[in-house]
């Protein structure tokens, strides 16, 4: 089973939790490629929490905002980038909070949001 995780956002908690997920998939013995952008790679968070990681990366993401809520299509974007990288089986995207919500506003008011 190929998983992909993506995450758009590397600040703060967010790998922390990417973290986790890598870990529980190196478990199961599961091939994982984490998304991510550029900037990640040489920020504190990859450091602290990625650098060892039993994963493959791709640095393929365009960079999140930190403060600012991503739209959904940029999370859209995201997500297709990843699947179409990588082909994976599983998509995880932890911080996915406004695609869900998103979802919502586009199944309330179609395709103007």
């Amino acid at each position: 089973m190929k998983i992909a995780i993506v995450e758009p956002n590397f600040h703060g908690h967010h790998l922390s939790y990417v973290s986790h997920l890598v870990a529980a998939a190196a478990a199961i013995d599961a091939p994982t490629t984490v998304h991510l952008s550029e900037a990640a790679k040489t920020s504190e968070e990859f450091e602290n929490f990625l650098a060892n990681a039993d994963a493959e990366f791709s640095f393929d993401l365009p960079k999140a905002t930190p403060g600012r809520l991503r739209t959904y299509r940029q999370t859209q974007r995201a997500i297709t980038i990843a699947v179409k990288s990588a082909r994976p089986d599983v998509l995880v995207y932890p911080t996915a909070d406004f695609a869900a919500v998103g979802n919502g506003l586009l199944r309330l008011f179609g395709p103007r949001v």
